[in-house]
């Protein structure tokens, strides 16, 4: 069984602090505005919104990525998410239906679905594995080091 977790980046509290205040400071501001301040109050409430989603899935939630090697020479990997105490398995993928797994931007298989399993907002440690389930191409985005992707990478035959 191999393990990885990555390092969360301090930027994703940064990013999330400063939509939030931006949000305050415009549906505060919204007040002294004559003309249409409702757009004002409508863009500093979005703001808010967006910060808390950014807060939610990359600050208080972390991401543990598991590959484990059957006996019958299966391979799998789990994407597990950590809130707090819960911990939730999000995606279980066979090896045997992956079809693609390295950069996002060079994969040329069109996909039809797409889960972003990164920790951070602003990483460089961009990995992805497309495989196949039920027709359909999926995108799975991963963030890793090289360890883990040499891993991953031998486990998928790339196309």
């Amino acid at each position: 069984m191999i393990t990885y977790k990555s390092v969360k980046d301090k930027q994703n509290g940064r990013f999330s602090l400063v939509l939030l205040v931006c949000g305050f400071l415009l549906f505060l501001l919204s007040g002294y505005v004559e003309i249409a301040p409702f757009i004002m109050q409508l863009f500093g409430i979005a703001l808010i919104v967006f910060a808390i989603q950014i807060m939610q899935r990359y600050v208080l939630s972390d991401f543990v990525y598991i590959i484990e090697d059957f006996d019958n020479g299966e391979s799998v990997m789990n994407v597990i998410s950590i809130q707090g105490q819960n911990k939730t398995t999000v995606c279980s993928i066979s090896f045997a239906k992956c079809i693609y797994a390295g950069d996002t931007d060079k994969a040329t298989v069109k996909t039809q679905n797409t889960y972003n399993y990164r920790q951070n907002v602003f990483t460089k440690d961009k990995f992805s594995v497309i495989y196949c389930e039920s027709g359909e191409n999926i995108l799975i985005k991963l963030e890793s080091d090289e360890n883990f992707k040499s891993a991953i990478m031998a486990r998928v035959n790339n196309i």
